[in-house]
């Protein structure tokens, strides 16, 4: 763990380790290499970040491209919406995200008589 208090983890780096989790705990300088560790994967199913300061962790959490980001080990909420970005998947599963997969948005256009 770094002084700042900062540490984040990739937690599904699939490659050429046997070992899913070879990324852990990735050396890094500033937050924005330590983004771009935590982005710079194919995968992004799920991920995590730890700090003393809470605000600071959601700050760096919202900017990680998973579907899930572990804030100081927090717990799993069943109910919230599941899934990944980029090849760990598309759309969610649980809640009112997951009934986009079934939706279609559609726009009207349409002209209206301002004299009406």
């Amino acid at each position: 763990m770094r002084a700042d208090g900062l540490l984040l983890t990739e937690s599904f780096t699939l490659g050429q380790s046997a070992d899913p989790r070879a990324k852990l705990g990735a050396p890094y300088d500033t937050e924005d290499e330590a983004v771009a560790i935590a982005n710079g994967t194919v995968y992004g199913l799920s991920s995590g970040v730890w700090s003393a300061d809470a605000n600071h962790a959601r700050r760096v959490a919202r900017r990680i491209r998973a579907g899930q980001v572990v804030i100081n080990g927090g717990g799993f909420n069943r109910m919230a919406p599941f899934g990944g970005y980029k090849q760990s998947g598309h759309g969610r599963e649980h809640g009112a995200y997951a009934l986009d997969e079934y939706l279609q948005t559609k726009a009207l256009q349409m002209w209206v008589d301002p004299g009406c």
